[in-house]
């Protein structure tokens, strides 16, 4: 299952360890949802026969990597999963800098905060920042989305040429609601519109209630992720977009002043 966080391109088929690989397909595929799986629906979303996975699934519940749901025979992500999640965002230095800058975003607009980076054709969600003010999103820490689709993807693609692009998407562009991006013309339009303003706009194309302003994150010139705020339709308004428009780029000015005093920057 490649879908969350995918495989690195150097490994090949034959150099990969099956029975490790199961244990990670299932630990990302719970991850990656809100709701739980059963044994039946995860062993079809990692292509694995549920005989297969039970012996591993028990392990991992044992361990406490992931939890039953009883009343549902659902599972979810376990308490030892988050421990170890946890560990890891505070041990990196750089994830802390963005992250305090996300919270202080969300402190002044009151809007969910994401922070994204780049893999493959997607965007990867790696830190989310909830606001006083819930909002349900289709994308969540682990998950992946179009680039082009999104606004931190399109923070993150925006110096790409446009050879680039059609490479990265060489069946044309995935829609994902009624108002995605046709073609690339439309998508050149609103990356050059990144360049010109400083600021990307997904306007309702990953969830039609929803729209999400986004600004990349450089060290030194190069893209290396891009944070963002999504707002529901109803309570965007002019007023409303400038100001986290006004938060998004403050908070990319404070990153990468900091960013750029170091000679590397590793956020993952």
């Amino acid at each position: 299952m490649d879908q969350m966080l995918g495989r690195d391109p150097a490994v090949s088929d034959a150099e990969c360890h099956r029975p490790t690989l199961r244990v990670l397909d299932i630990l990302e595929a719970l991850a990656a949802s809100d709701s739980g799986l059963t044994l039946t629906e995860i062993a079809a979303s990692i292509h694995a026969s549920k005989s297969t996975i039970f012996p591993i699934i028990r392990q991992l519940a044992s361990r406490k990597y992931i939890q039953l749901d009883k009343e549902t025979s659902r599972y979810r992500s376990g308490i030892a999963s988050a421990i170890l999640s946890g560990v890891s965002a505070e041990r990196n230095d750089w994830l802390r800098v963005i992250t305090d800058e996300m919270q202080r975003v969300v402190n002044a607009c009151d809007e969910v905060s994401q922070l994204g980076i780049l893999d493959g054709e997607n965007v990867l969600y790696v830190r989310k920042i909830q606001a006083r003010r819930a909002v349900r999103l289709v994308s969540h820490v682990g998950t992946r989305m179009p680039a082009s689709a999104t606004a931190l993807g399109k923070a993150l693609i925006c110096e790409l040429t446009d050879q680039e692009l059609m490479a990265m998407y060489p069946r044309g562009l995935p829609t994902l609601t009624q108002y995605g991006l046709k073609d690339f013309a439309a998508l050149r339009r609103d990356l050059d519109g990144v360049l010109a303003n400083g600021y990307a706009i997904d306007n309702r194309e990953v969830h039609e209630d929803i729209k999400c302003y986004a600004v990349p994150l450089r060290h030194r010139g190069k893209i290396v992720a891009a944070i963002s705020v999504s707002v529901p339709v109803f309570r965007d308004s002019e007023a409303g977009s400038q100001g986290i428009i006004r938060e998004l780029l403050k908070a990319e000015s404070n990153i990468e002043s900091m960013f750029n005093a170091s000679d590397e920057v590793q956020i993952f």
